[in-house]
């Protein structure tokens, strides 16, 4: 099983995120790894599912991390409690419209619903992932903060 130091210690080499982006995204993989690379603070967490909904065949999924270590059960259900109350169309859009790293949190004004529920003053951060094979696992999310602005990206376990 693949651990959160294994995968810093991966994606601090310059071709670590062309594995988890993919093929096609070369120059977003680049960007990724050069703001993990010179991120204030930086690492890979395990990932809480906080909903999960599914429209034609398709997964949406409400994530969250915590960069200072495990969420408590207080939180997560606070967390919960408000992501179930977003509506299936935001949560579709967001799943595929919401910025992923390099891009900070919340830099898209028009999918920022879901990234609005993170507490970025205590670490936690919200996120939207999308799976076109219900099949695949989220496990992790890699985490960059930097200059003020947070990022994420969700790593899929086939990835890994």
């Amino acid at each position: 099983m693949t651990t959160t130091d294994e995968l810093v210690q991966r994606l601090s080499e310059p071709a670590g995120f062309k594995k988890i982006i993919g093929f096609l995204g070369g120059k977003r993989a680049k960007a990724a790894h050069e703001l993990f690379s010179t991120a204030d603070e930086k690492g890979v967490a395990r990932s809480y599912t906080l909903d999960q909904r599914e429209h034609e065949g398709t997964g949406y999924y409400i994530k969250a991390i915590g960069t200072r270590g495990d969420l408590t059960a207080d939180q997560l259900a606070e967390l919960t409690r408000a992501a179930k109350l977003l509506s299936l169309g935001t949560v579709r859009y967001e799943g595929m419209m919401a910025a992923t790293m390099p891009e900070p949190l919340g830099s898209s004004d028009d999918a920022h619903d879901i990234h609005d529920l993170s507490r970025l003053d205590e670490g936690i951060l919200v996120y939207p992932v999308t799976v076109l094979n219900k099949k695949r696992e989220v496990t992790f999310a890699v985490w960059a903060h930097k200059g003020g602005e947070w990022s994420v990206y969700p790593i899929e376990d086939n990835k890994l």
